[in-house]
């Protein structure tokens, strides 16, 4: 190491002697490469952020398909199959399967506007590498 700082500093002077900033900045490479590039979290984060869109985009998807459509329509379902059949042994069901129901209807509606968002920052995504 000590003979490595030696070379680095002779070498050093050699450059300013010359004047070759670009020489000087190949012996000094990670100062350099710290002011020039981004952190690596950054550089990271820039990378994967299309695939956490792309995942998040499918797991509203799967959601949607799986859970939240098969759910309203069985609480539709329920409504129009005992329209005119009171339930007295358990009073509140009707109310519960009607709150289900909305609750479903709300949660649908609140990951379709997020499935819209993330396409819309995907397709952001796409024009600005394209623009690159």
């Amino acid at each position: 190491a000590l003979v490595m700082n030696e070379l680095n500093d002779a070498a050093g002077s050699v450059a300013k002697a010359l004047e070759a900033e670009d020489f000087m900045a190949l012996l000094e490479w990670n100062s350099a490469i710290a002011a020039n590039f981004p952190p690596m979290s950054i550089l990271l984060g820039g990378l994967l952020v299309p695939v956490n869109l792309a995942m998040n985009y499918a797991c509203h998807l799967s959601q949607v398909v799986l859970v939240l459509l098969p759910l309203m329509c069985v609480t539709a379902y329920s409504e129009y199959a005992d329209w005119d059949h009171p339930c007295e042994a358990i009073p509140g069901l009707r109310n519960w399967a009607r709150i289900v129901g909305a609750t479903a209807l709300a949660v649908t509606v609140s990951r379709l506007i997020m499935m819209k968002r993330i396409g819309s920052a995907q397709a952001e995504l796409q024009s600005k590498s394209a623009a690159m």
